[in-house]
């Protein structure tokens, strides 16, 4: 049953990419590709939204383990309440480091920076993490619970 989770995860992979490939198509991004930045920046800037996404892969998986009853809450918070965090911070122009309280305070703004792969790898790391706190939770518990 768990493997199917990598249907969605897999999906919202692949419609990312294809959104990119068709906004490619019908030249959406002409007027980006003629600025003086590397081409694969662009592709990496997908790559860097779906580490956010992981991160709720890594949540809902930890809930799994420890609180079943609330495993969509948990893994919609990091990309859910992580957004809306960050939205109100920016609006409210509160101070900079709060920003780091969500998983987008962490990302670079690619393409127009490079990635921030240190970033990327704690975020990769914390949801594996998150995720193996959720097969121990998962494998100590009663099913009926």
């Amino acid at each position: 049953m768990f493997g199917l989770l990598a249907i969605p995860i897999g999906l919202y992979v692949a419609t990312r990419f294809a959104a990119f490939a068709a906004d490619e198509a019908d030249r959406r991004w002409i007027p980006l590709l003629a600025l003086p930045i590397p081409r694969h920046r662009f592709v990496l800037a997908e790559i860097t939204v779906t580490s956010v996404a992981s991160l709720s892969l890594g949540a809902a998986g930890s809930a799994l383990g420890w609180v079943p009853r609330a495993v969509a809450v948990f893994g919609a918070l990091p990309v859910v309440g992580g957004f809306l965090l960050n939205v109100v911070l920016q609006s409210v122009e509160a101070p900079s480091w709060l920003t780091y309280l969500t998983p987008f305070g962490h990302l670079a703004s690619v393409p127009a920076e490079p990635p921030n792969w240190c970033a990327i790898a704690i975020l990769l790391v914390t949801a594996g993490l998150l995720v193996l706190a959720g097969l121990v939770g998962y494998s100590r518990r009663d099913l009926t619970t």
